[in-house]
């Protein structure tokens, strides 16, 4: 992928968001990591056509968290931890902590 050129993902034409850095990944041959910064618009686009950009592209898409958004998940993970040890399957959707009750979806308030 060109720098800042996304057409190869086959997602059309337009902005798909501002190339922020790469790196190469470690002991993986070929494969290289690449930070894109989008809205929340671009990046519901992007995890909407992430099976097609990967049988297409080769690409797979991953979310991203930020430093203070890694600093956030290491302050919950506590809370984290004991929603998984009261059986309730907790997971990550940045840095909320959501569980499904029935046809229920919970976010847990930061405690």
């Amino acid at each position: 992928m060109a720098r800042g050129d996304f057409s190869a993902l086959g997602l059309g034409e337009g902005s798909m968001g501002m190339y922020e850095r790469r790196w190469r990944a470690s002991n993986a041959g070929r494969v290289w990591n690449v930070e894109v910064v989008v809205t929340r618009d671009q990046r519901a686009a992007f995890i909407r056509a992430a099976a097609q950009i990967k049988h297409t592209a080769g690409v797979t898409v991953a979310p991203f968290l930020t430093p203070e958004g890694r600093a956030a998940r290491r302050a919950r993970q506590a809370q984290f931890d004991s929603l998984v040890e009261r059986g309730l399957q907790p997971y990550w959707r940045g840095t909320d902590i959501v569980t499904e009750e029935g046809d229920r979806r919970c976010v847990h308030p930061v405690q």
